[in-house]
């Protein structure tokens, strides 16, 4: 186990966008509302009494996962939330997770507590997950409510943009699953949207096998959110599926130079009428979100 807390510098250069900033799609970022979390947390979210902490628990598998909790970090420190991060060796026992999860669960030093998905498979995450505190177990427990903080930092976003409403009145469509894309993300997308789908894969165009498209009464516009694990760029123009207007990208690799890309191919922001939120948006956003 370790604490970390990387230079700030240096995570703001890792978390640079790449993609064209003259691109004919709209970009749907999450700092605005990233600034406007972080300067809640400074005006309002603290008192004399209480230091806020979050704990994050996380398993070194590759290094997408310790650049996740280092961007948490990041994010923590410029919202002035402590941080402590506790790495746990892929192969850790049920038992032993656990254990952790139970000591964080009785400091009373620790006010949020963070199990970074995915798990080892040989772990079972709804038994994991349910060891964490309740009131503590901010992943499902955002701003006084029970809630994935991931949909609530989606939704956050495009209220921010103004197109909110259009989300409710198009089919939002979920492709992959993952560290971001879980069944707590499904389950409240499904209950705060009338319109969801999901598909481990993203469809291909005119695969009329596929019912990608499951509510063909509705509006034609509809929203992409990716998660895929296909690798940087898989989503290229010809394989964004006809009547997206939104995607929201979830994917997250670190290339050679140490920046960080999602599923959506550079040349899909030169496409005009899409609006792309991009990674690490949703997933900075999130992470903001839960000091809430």
């Amino acid at each position: 186990m370790h604490t970390a807390r990387p230079d700030q510098s240096h995570w703001q250069r890792e978390m640079s966008f790449v993609g064209s900033p003259k691109s004919g799609a709209t970009l749907l970022r999450g700092d605005p509302v990233v600034r406007d979390i972080k300067q809640w947390c400074l005006c309002e979210g603290h008192n004399d009494e209480v230091e806020p902490a979050l704990a994050v628990l996380f398993f070194n598998t590759d290094s997408a996962a310790e650049h996740y909790a280092q961007i948490k970090a990041h994010v923590a420190a410029q919202a002035g939330v402590g941080y402590w991060a506790y790495e746990m060796p892929p192969g850790a026992s049920s038992a032993e997770v656990k254990s952790q999860i139970q000591r964080l669960n009785q400091d009373k030093n620790i006010h949020g507590i963070l199990i970074q998905r995915p798990l080892p498979q040989h772990l079972d995450e709804l038994k994991i997950m349910a060891s964490v505190n309740q009131l503590k177990n901010i992943e499902e427990y955002c701003d006084g409510q029970t809630a994935n903080i991931v949909a609530d930092a989606f939704s956050r976003l495009l209220s921010k943009y103004a197109r909110l409403d259009l989300a409710r009145q198009s089919t939002i469509h979920i492709a992959g699953f993952g560290n971001m894309i879980t069944d707590g993300f499904i389950s409240h997308m499904r209950h705060h949207y009338p319109h969801v789908s999901v598909t481990p894969h993203l469809p291909r165009n005119g695969d009329k096998t596929h019912q990608f498209n499951e509510y063909p009464n509705e509006q034609q516009h509809s929203l992409l959110v990716t998660e895929l694990h296909h690798g940087p760029g898989y989503i290229t123009t010809e394989k964004v599926p006809s009547g997206v207007i939104t995607i929201v990208d979830l994917g997250f690799y670190t290339t050679a130079n140490g920046t960080i890309v999602g599923d959506v191919d550079h040349k899909v922001y030169e496409e005009t009428g899409l609006a792309i939120a991009p990674t690490p948006g949703i997933e900075t956003l999130a992470i903001s979100a839960a000091q809430l």
